[in-house]
């Protein structure tokens, strides 16, 4: 059991590393672990096993064999018959959560640098783009940014000129969206990581020379919390996953100062993740229900894991995204607090995806 779950485990891993973004990753990125490397390393463990004669028949000889009529006493070759698919996949996930668990509680910071801080995210952005493709399952995380771009033509129509400011935008994903899909807006992306906006730069220049757009975006090195003094007049500010990375007791400057620096009328949209088991919209239906608990085991366990180890063994940082994400309020909860206030938002809409574990907020200033 202990060979297939691992052989299994192996498999999975594998064909997430066949993803075209993997070649065009390792011709960039020579010093992280090629995936071959690491199947190897999985493959030789299940060869170990197998020398071992590791045979635990009790709980798979009855009923997880391919042939289901095996005799009860699984005596001789019966009782090598494989596994299906199923209990090797309930094995490895149990494998990958038990090893996750061990993470959480027993590791330890890779630097000395403040969960959340920018030092923290310079430490991971040479992996950063690809874990956020694995986690959100093939790249989901592009579709959901590009909703929370169309928000802004949804309430306001076709920008016809304006300033676009793009909140903790990392490696610049959404920044580029923004550029893409707004000919005649000027993007500015704002981020306190070095590290990250090293890598927008360079994403810049190659897409620069390509289609002709360097021009009308500009990435600043800053806080979402205290935007520079020559901040222009801003007519749409977005956030992707960065507000959980804020101390709450920081969010009401951080509602201010984007209140004080958007034109009337202005839109601000907020995508962020939190623990699908708060969602309202999973409480509906028992279905929901076990998804939401589905999903949020998904966050909990497997998304540390696959982010420390491509990461390099960064368990203890991208550990940080599953405790951020459980202190994280409701969704309707972070609705009414953006909302509140003398610096509060008139809410337009909330969208939900992914079982209830993501949440794009629209709000326009009032």
């Amino acid at each position: 059991m202990i060979k297939r779950s691992v052989e299994g485990t192996g498999f999975v891993f594998a064909r997430w590393c066949r993803f075209q973004w993997g070649v065009k990753f390792l011709r960039t990125n020579l010093d992280f672990p090629h995936p071959t490397f690491l199947v190897f390393a999985w493959t030789t463990i299940a060869k170990l096993a197998e020398r071992k004669d590791i045979k635990i028949r009790t709980l798979i000889c009855r009923s997880h064999f391919r042939k289901r009529h095996a005799p009860s006493t699984c005596q001789g070759a019966e009782g090598r018959r494989k596994m299906t698919w199923g209990w090797r996949f309930f094995c490895s996930s149990m494998i990958v959560c038990a090893f996750s668990m061990l993470v959480s509680q027993y590791s330890s910071p890779s630097s000395s640098a403040v969960l959340g801080s920018g030092e923290m995210f310079t430490s991971i952005a040479p992996t950063y783009d690809i874990v956020n493709r694995i986690i959100s399952l093939n790249s989901r995380d592009m579709s959901w940014r590009s909703a929370l771009v169309s928000s802004y033509e949804i309430v306001k129509g076709v920008p016809d000129g304006g300033v676009a400011l793009d909140l903790a935008c990392g490696t610049g994903d959404t920044t580029f969206m923004i550029a893409e899909k707004f000919p005649n807006m000027k993007a500015i992306g704002l981020d306190p990581s070095r590290g990250m906006l090293d890598i927008a730069g360079a994403k810049q220049r190659e897409r620069g020379q390509r289609d002709g757009n360097i021009k009308r975006i500009s990435f600043i090195e800053g806080s979402a919390t205290s935007f520079p003094p020559n901040m222009p007049a801003l007519d749409f500010v977005t956030m992707s996953f960065g507000v959980r990375n804020v101390p709450m007791e920081d969010w009401e400057g951080l509602k201010c100062e984007v209140h004080g620096a958007l034109n009337e009328g202005g839109v601000f949209a907020i995508l962020e993740v939190s623990d699908p088991r708060k969602s309202d919209d999973n409480r509906s239906s028992v279905s929901s229900l076990v998804l939401a608990h589905l999903a949020a085991v998904f966050i909990e366990y497997i998304v540390p894991f696959i982010g420390g180890v491509i990461s390099g063994g960064r368990f203890f940082e991208y550990n940080h995204l599953q405790s951020s994400i459980k202190r994280f309020p409701s969704p309707s909860e972070f609705a009414h607090f953006f909302s509140q206030g003398e610096c509060g938002f008139k809410p337009v809409s909330r969208e939900a995806f992914n079982f209830g574990s993501v949440h794009l907020f629209v709000f326009e200033k009032r």
